[in-house]
């Protein structure tokens, strides 16, 4: 799903698995996750799907604007649907996994879908969306063989309520919280006296136009800092890399093996909240933080269930002040720490797939 880069990110290691146990992978997205995916596989067959030409807005709920492109949406779903079946007619594939791309399901073809949100968050004005959004989410997971939930079993995990249902899924199962990224046996010193070192990485993600307002509010911040920052802009369509000023380095996009090595040279995390962002920082137990996209209701509930952990600091775009939110961080004890089995979909691929190589 083209909904800023996490939805493709947290296929890297589902697909990386795929590729070293030897199965043939071909890769369907658009946008910013489509070039993302090619530059971490090169040597993988890349299709252009087009996604739903979702409209976002600058100010106001996503959830409200995403009900009122539901007509849209609907005819993007059956459209892809339609062109899933002619491929796979025709390329006979073994299994389908689809991030939150709700068409892409088969009658014949053992067909996954992935997500975190069982339960949809909305704004309590138009809490009277809820059912509506709920049924059509629940009505999508129903035409999937599996539903695959990024995250542990036992609640709250780390999405709380949005992966917790009190009226669990038949098809539903547990996968633990996918990362791209392996934690280091031991953590790297930071020494600002080297080049590699940096106190701030900031990492911008997410849809137009919120990432661009985000990375604007942040470059005009640092200069009135004495940090020393690398900003990731996350503009994969891009590849530019300068030192803006003597103490910030702006650069569009990073491989994941680059952005990991950054991430562990780095003191403190400054991104959204998304959920795919949480669980690389979960599983590096790095310090962050986290301002929530304003009116995505789903990264301000997580940013609300991170506020009172120990490493995370959460503040709102509109009141965000980077020094300040810099001396929070700095005086707010503890580290992130979270324990629990990271690579729990590989039998359940398994059991779909032949152990041999394909």
């Amino acid at each position: 799903m083209n909904w800023g880069l996490g939805h493709a990110t947290r296929c890297i290691p589902i697909i990386r698995y795929l590729v070293e146990s030897g199965r043939q992978v071909v890769i369907a997205a658009d946008g910013r996750p489509l070039k993302l995916l090619e530059s971490e596989f090169p040597d993988l067959q890349v299709i252009p799907l087009p996604g739903y030409d979702i409209v976002y807005p600058n100010n106001g709920s996503m959830a409200v604007a995403m009900a009122r492109q539901i007509p849209k949406i609907l005819r993007a779903i059956s459209g892809e649907n339609k062109w899933l079946k002619a491929w796979a007619d025709r390329e006979k594939p073994s299994l389908i996994i689809s991030d939150n791309r709700f068409g892409l399901h088969h009658t014949t073809i053992p067909s996954v879908y992935i997500t975190h949100q069982l339960n949809i968050k909305t704004p309590a004005r138009v809490a009277f969306l809820q059912p509506l959004l709920a049924t059509l989410h629940n009505e999508a997971i129903e035409r999937f063989t599996e539903c695959w939930i990024p995250d542990f079993e036992s609640p709250p995990g780390l999405a709380g309520d949005l992966s917790h249902s009190t009226r669990p899924r038949r098809n539903a199962k547990y996968i633990g919280p996918l990362s791209r990224f392996e934690k280091r046996s031991a953590p790297i010193p930071v020494n600002q006296n080297s080049d590699d070192n940096f106190d701030l990485i900031v990492i911008l993600s997410g849809p137009e136009p919120q990432r661009s307002i985000f990375e604007e509010l942040i470059l005009s911040q640092l200069p009135k800092t004495k940090l020393k920052a690398l900003v990731i802009a996350g503009r994969s369509e891009e590849d530019s890399d300068e030192w803006v000023t003597d103490r910030v380095r702006l650069v569009s996009r990073m491989t994941s093996a680059a952005l990991k090595d950054a991430i562990d040279h780095s003191s403190v995390v400054l991104s959204r909240p998304g959920y795919s962002t949480v669980m690389d920082l979960a599983v590096l137990e790095k310090r962050a933080i986290f301002v929530p996209t304003p009116g995505q209701t789903e990264q301000e509930y997580l940013g609300e269930t991170l506020r009172t952990k120990p490493g995370y600091v959460v503040v709102e775009q509109h009141r965000f002040n980077l020094g300040q939110a810099w001396q929070e961080i700095e005086s707010k004890a503890g580290t992130p720490e979270v324990t629990g089995e990271f690579t729990s979909f590989i039998p359940l691929i398994e059991r779909f797939l032949t152990a041999k190589p394909r």
